[in-house]
């Protein structure tokens, strides 16, 4: 109490921005970057919030530039270029395979293109050739390869 807003840090003025926006118990709520100044600490009160809103019926709509944020809050996400639509969906929805990677006794290989379905075969097919496996991950594009996609930037 009694300190300026303008004195305040930059972390700071964003949670008294978000707890100004719940004010009122709304039912919709806009957020604009609500983890940018953050810290991992504030971002991960900001994500568990976010959780609890929706529990409590809370529509949340949110812009964000943190697309790894936003793969761990959000139901569905929209991408926009240039004022247009050009991809919608949740995450998962959005994401698509891009191979399994085992790791043997060989090194790590990834098989390109297989599914998670494949994985047990895969496996079985290593061992069958008589090498341990110590790691199997399933490899999916990430929100930024979908963003860089939809938006015409090239992904690694």
């Amino acid at each position: 109490a009694g300190r300026r807003v303008d004195g305040m840090s930059k972390g700071m003025q964003q949670r008294l921005g978000i707890a100004q926006a719940l004010v009122g118990d709304p039912r919709i709520l806009l957020l604009d970057e609500p983890t940018s100044a953050l810290d991992p600490v504030g971002r991960r009160t900001v994500r568990l919030l976010l959780e609890e809103l929706r529990e409590r019926g809370v529509a949340v709509l949110l812009n964000s530039h943190l697309l790894s944020e936003i793969e761990l809050v959000c139901d569905r996400v929209a991408i926009l270029l240039g004022g247009e639509l050009v991809a919608a969906g949740s995450p998962a929805e959005l994401s698509r395979p891009r191979g399994v990677a085992l790791e043997t006794d060989d090194g790590l290989r990834t098989v390109e293109g297989a599914t998670r379905e494949d994985a047990p075969r895969l496996v079985a097919e290593a061992v069958a050739a008589g090498r341990r496996v110590y790691g199997v991950r399933v490899l999916a594009s990430t929100l930024e390869d979908v963003y860089l996609e939809a938006v015409g930037g090239e992904t690694d």
